[in-house]
């Protein structure tokens, strides 16, 4: 590769950052995935779920959650219900940056559960982990019945 082809990719690389856009979609895709797993509740094997995706979440998020969610979790072992959560649009990061060295991505999702008549509108903070590949490292959650 001659001189002035390596000058030009190295100036589309500059001009043209593509590595975050394909992180947010990735990070985006990943979160909107999680939140839907977490959601997709059975009343038969609530310990056995609960154990499978709480590895998505650092523990403090993952005490929010279930401190939010705890009353439903109730509601589905006495109904017996199954949960078929459903995204409402596509997950959006509305923010990334770093923060003493850590980068992180805020997304914001909004969650329709038709068995519980409502949805659940979140935002949270995810950061980069190794296994997997993200975290939830935090969360803001807004329940609303209909």
């Amino acid at each position: 590769m001659n001189t002035l082809n390596r000058c030009l990719v190295m100036l589309l690389c500059l001009f043209f950052p593509l590595t975050h856009y394909a992180d947010n979609t990735q990070v985006a895709q990943w979160t909107q995935n999680v939140l839907l797993n977490t959601l997709s509740i059975n009343y038969t094997d609530l310990p056995t779920h609960f154990a499978k995706v709480k590895v998505n979440y650092v523990p403090t998020a993952w005490e929010a959650l279930s401190s939010f969610l705890g009353d439903q979790v109730a509601v589905i072992q006495n109904d017996q219900l199954v949960l078929h959560p459903v995204a409402v649009g596509n997950a959006q990061v509305v923010n990334e940056g770093d923060y003493s060295g850590i980068h992180f991505w805020r997304v914001n999702q909004t969650i329709d559960i038709p068995e519980l008549s409502g949805t659940i509108s979140f935002s949270v903070i995810v950061i980069k982990a190794t296994t997997p590949a993200y975290l939830i490292q935090s969360l803001n959650m807004t329940k609303t019945k209909y």
